[in-house]
């Protein structure tokens, strides 16, 4: 009996020894706040490391010591970056970081180059950065993002100043046809008034839409006569069967009379000769169709021009009334990112430039002319500083479109929406227009305001 009783005594203290070991299951699994970091224990009491998705969540723990990751992390095998917030969870989509915008993909890495949302285009750099405003890349390109990085196509007002960017989003320069009007793109800046080239011939770029001027204009209260080619005329000239004369300067006689090759010669206040000289009875009739498609260039859209009455209500071809639109009117006051702002000429007011210098010479094409190479807009071109984020990741899929070079020498996919082509493209080389570039000004439009990088 005894010895029953001290076995069963023994057992007792055996169990209860037992019952003080440290057990591996008396920490529960889950989140650890330990000093100032955070780790999750995994079922059986040790720290996990690496990947840990919660519900929606992901988090990262460090391989080495299993803390709570947060901010920046380069992945070793891949070099993709991610971003952890205060709260360690994995970031995506757009994110603002010190200032700056950086996108990432549904899985958390952090995209660089060329990106497509919905139907507008980003550029963002090898550290990440979101591109706004001028960025000229390193093949001579220059795009503009604005100020909430959605590359910007058509017409766009950047500082009181005109720029054109076809549909791919790059500046077009020189004589450019767009929507059947001519328009001169000096380093990107759409230009206005008289503009003269070396050949002495002249041209007219209207104050208020910027197009070439053709037929007949009023400019200060004179009339002025441009031909197809926008060339101002000087002389005799017949337009629909109507004897006109234009001093050297190009301004028409009017309501009075005028002593020519020692012949005096009356004219109407329409400017209509009323006893021109038989020896004129073989010229030609400088009279073209306004209307018609002009040059050679690809003209993008229905004609912007109107046939209207010239000089005192005579029969003419004015195909610049000053109120033609150049492009498609849009709301500049849009919180759409993607909306171009109004094109030129849809403004009630008109450009304070004075007309009635003779512009400024300039050598025709092919004389040793070069655009400048000064920064549209005068901004810095600058896309930001890079920081220690450098990677040699991919850039994101933005389909089946061509490859340009950048600023890295990196091959990086570029946005091509159509295999259309420009709605800006120039003349080629038998177009009678020349280079040539006057001062320009313009009215001040607003940009649409959003939230974060073209996302409300």
């Amino acid at each position: 009996m005894r010895k029953r009783y001290a076995k069963l005594l023994g057992l007792a203290c055996l169990i209860g020894a037992m019952g003080l070991l440290p057990s591996s299951q008396s920490r529960a699994a889950g989140w650890l706040k330990d000093g100032n970091y955070w780790y999750y224990m995994t079922d059986d009491g040790q720290k996990h490391t690496g990947w840990v998705h919660i519900g929606e969540k992901y988090y990262y723990m460090d391989e080495s010591t299993g803390k709570m990751v947060t901010g920046w992390r380069q992945d070793s095998s891949t070099s993709a970056w991610y971003y952890f917030n205060q709260s360690g969870e994995m970031m995506t989509k757009w994110q603002k970081i010190n200032n700056y915008w950086y996108y990432f993909n549904q899985y958390g890495v952090m995209q660089k180059g060329w990106l497509q949302l919905d139907t507008v285009w980003y550029y963002l750099g090898d550290d990440g950065r979101m591109f706004t405003n001028w960025q000229k890349m390193d093949n001579g390109t220059w795009y503009y993002f604005g100020t909430d990085g959605a590359m910007r196509t058509g017409w766009q007002k950047v500082n009181s100043t005109w720029y054109y960017l076809d549909e791919n989003g790059k500046m077009l320069t020189g004589w450019q046809l767009i929507k059947n009007e001519y328009y001169y793109l000096h380093d990107g800046k759409m230009l206005t008034g008289w503009l003269n080239d070396s050949n002495g011939n002249t041209y007219y770029m209207d104050k208020t839409d910027g197009n070439m001027s053709r037929g007949w204009k009023q400019i200060d209260g004179t009339w002025y006569y441009f031909n197809e080619y926008g060339h101002r005329q000087k002389g005799w000239i017949k337009v629909s069967g109507t004897y006109y004369y234009l001093d050297e300067n190009g301004k028409m006689a009017s309501n009075t009379t005028r002593t020519i090759d020692s012949v005096k010669y009356t004219f109407a206040k329409s400017g209509a000769c009323q006893n021109p000289p038989s020896s004129l009875s073989g010229m030609s009739d400088s009279y073209f169709d306004p209307s018609a498609s002009q040059g050679t260039g690809t003209s993008s859209g229905s004609s912007s021009s109107s046939s209207t009455s010239g000089p005192s209500g005579t029969a003419s071809n004015n195909s610049n009334s000053g109120t033609s639109s150049s492009g498609n009117t849009n709301n500049s006051n849009s919180s759409d990112p993607s909306t171009s702002f109004t094109a030129p000429g849809s403004s009630n007011s008109s450009s304070s430039s004075n007309a009635s210098s003779s512009g400024t010479t300039v050598p025709i094409p092919g004389s040793g002319y070069s655009s400048s190479t000064s920064t549209p807009g005068g901004t810095s071109s600058s896309s930001g500083s890079s920081n220690n984020q450098t990677s040699s990741s991919s850039t994101s899929d933005t389909g089946n479109v061509p490859s340009r070079i950048y600023s890295n020498g990196t091959s990086y996919t570029a946005p091509t929406t159509s295999n259309s082509s420009s709605s800006g493209s120039s003349s080629n080389s038998s177009d009678k227009r020349i280079n040539g570039f006057t001062s320009n000004q313009g009215d001040t439009i607003q940009e649409g305001q959003t939230q974060g990088p073209g996302r409300k």
